[in-house]
């Protein structure tokens, strides 16, 4: 009796088994599907962030700031801080710490840049980067020089502020449709 109630089992047992064996594949397809669905809506993305890039008609909107070298790194709480990029102007609303030695002043850098001729977009070898640069000349006779960083996959955007009369800031943020 007992035989049979141990050969009843092992046979059970062996039957479960092979049963949970067999659907392993199937979850293993499921996640190939999944992983496969990922990897498309990645490239979608990519490809938007291009398209966003290549049309000249977007915002890149900062949600923290930091002065180079060494500064303290600022969230970025107001959602009007943005810099609209058009086809034939910029529209610059940032804070911006000015100096080059303390103390320093937080201001705001709030123009429309209608004359950017030194405007350039260009795309890393690879495709996973953009590096969009130009200059102008604002408040009064400073010259700055603007550099956006791009990360097509992410949406991670990084632009660096320059001039001669003040430290670097950088702010770190994304980009979205200009509408």
């Amino acid at each position: 009796m007992k035989r049979l109630l141990l050969l009843c089992l092992s046979v059970c047992g062996i039957a479960a088994g092979t049963a949970a064996y067999g659907q392993a594949p199937q979850e293993e397809s499921r996640h190939e599907q999944r992983v496969r669905e990922r990897e498309e809506k990645t490239r979608e993305y990519c490809m938007y962030m291009d398209s966003l890039v290549r049309s000249h008609v977007y915002v890149f909107k900062p949600q923290s700031m930091q002065m180079q070298p060494a500064g303290r790194q600022q969230q970025i709480i107001n959602p009007n801080f943005r810099m609209d990029v058009r086809a034939d102007y910029i529209d610059l609303y940032l804070p911006f710490i000015a100096g080059r030695v303390p103390p320093y002043r937080t201001r705001v850098l709030n123009y429309t840049l209608t004359n950017i001729p030194e405007y350039r977009a260009e795309q890393s070898e690879d495709g996973q980067e953009w590096t969009i640069t130009f200059s102008t000349t604002i408040v009064g006779s400073t010259r700055f020089q603007f550099t956006l960083t791009v990360t097509t996959c992410t949406g991670d955007a990084m632009l660096e502020i320059r001039s001669a009369e003040n430290n670097t800031v950088k702010y770190n943020g994304f980009l979205t449709k200009n509408y």
